[in-house]
């Protein structure tokens, strides 16, 4: 409505049959009061704006895994009853390692396991925690005739190895351990039933539970993958800094508006400002004064993103280069232009050439600033 609408009605041979408008009288009226009072307008607007920008650092998003699911009284009554009578539906997986083959009879190991599960019990977020060391304490017990003395790990890892075997040949088909340990028994899962959390309170969550990790189990068994369950695939998200997240599809396209913003704001100021050519040959319309501008304009937006979304400030820096990259293959393109004589590299846009005509900034910025801000996200 601000840039592209006007330049559309400029151009169309729209005709006006000269009779008076109520609207557009309105309108007149609306612009004369607008330019009588245009200095207080302009200060109160102003203000206004540096008040709001001063509020973007305070936006966070988040997400209540709850609400993504329709509100009809079955599913909710459905909700209610697993919620009442199991504790949560909400759960998450947590694989640990010992790598090793059958490393999970091994006493150290399940000592370890069960002490985390322990420690998961504390924590105001968790309902319950299933893990393969409760099985073998319970085996252990009701093997030494219901002694809650022997409610505990043995030391002997044959007799956990056999404890294991013993459990899945006594129950039937899909209630064994299959689902809770890998074949060669080297990996166990635990199953972490939680209250139903958001996505800042779960990964506030998962951040404590990996500074306890780090604290408490040895490297053997640092490799906890978390895998957010209950329908939502944790991998569309990108986690940031101070529980921000932020969707890859989303960071994907500020890093295309990224490269059109450098464009935009390249050939601007290049057309009014330019008069130093970069490529006489190559591109005669590209000058330095335009590239100082797209860079220019290039890390304003950058700021703007690492405001808005709380992103380390060398993102800027980074955008800055993907800026670099778009001038590049830019230049590259209309090389290969001049050098078999032709001005566009296809016709499917009236005006504009072929697709590769418009997508030729991108083909080098997209992928360079992609793999830097990985980097830091």
């Amino acid at each position: 409505s601000v840039t592209i609408l006007p330049i559309i009605f400029m151009l169309m041979p729209i005709k006006t049959d000269g009779k008076s408008s109520v609207v557009l009288n309105a309108l007149s009226k609306l612009g004369d009061l607008i330019y009588r009072f245009k200095l207080y307008i302009i200060t109160f607007v102003g203000l206004a704006s540096l008040l709001l920008i001063n509020l973007i650092p305070n936006l966070y998003f988040d997400d209540d895994f709850d609400s993504y699911f329709d509100r009809v009284d079955d599913w909710v009554e459905v909700k209610n009853i697993v919620n009442d009578e199991f504790g949560s539906s909400f759960f998450i997986f947590a694989n640990l390692s010992s790598e090793e083959t059958d490393g999970i009879t091994s006493p150290e190991y399940l000592k370890k396991i069960d002490e985390f599960a322990r420690w998961l019990e504390t924590q105001d977020e968790v309902v319950t925690v299933t893990t393969v060391s409760d099985i073998i304490k319970t085996l252990n017990k009701n093997m030494n005739g219901g002694n809650n003395e022997f409610y505990s790990i043995p030391d002997n890892k044959p007799l956990n190895a056999q404890y294991l075997l013993m459990y899945e040949f006594s129950v039937p088909y899909g209630m064994d351990l299959k689902n809770q340990m890998t074949a060669d028994k080297s990996e166990s899962r635990l199953l972490i039933r939680l209250n139903m959390a958001t996505s800042k309170e779960s990964i506030e969550f998962n951040e404590r539970t990996d500074e306890w990790i780090k604290n408490n189990l040895d490297n053997k068994v640092l490799g906890l993958f978390v895998i957010l369950n209950f329908g939502i695939c944790s991998i569309i998200f990108i986690v940031l800094q101070d529980g921000k997240i932020i969707s890859p599809y989303l960071l994907y396209l500020l890093i295309i508006l990224n490269t059109a913003i450098f464009d935009t704001f390249a050939y601007i100021v290049g057309s009014n400002f330019g008069k130093t050519q970069i490529a006489k040959k190559t591109s005669p319309k590209k000058s330095y004064e335009g590239l100082y501008g797209g860079i220019l304009f290039s890390g304003l937006y950058s700021y703007l993103i690492c405001l808005i979304f709380n992103i380390d400030f060398l993102i800027i820096i980074y955008f800055i280069i993907g800026s670099i990259f778009a001038l590049i293959g830019d230049l590259f393109i209309s090389h290969y232009k001049r050098k078999i004589g032709i001005k566009d590299t296809g016709s499917i846009l009236p005006g504009h050439g072929g697709i590769l005509d418009r997508i030729d900034s991108h083909l080098l910025a997209t992928p360079v600033k992609v793999i830097l801000v990985s980097q830091i996200l």
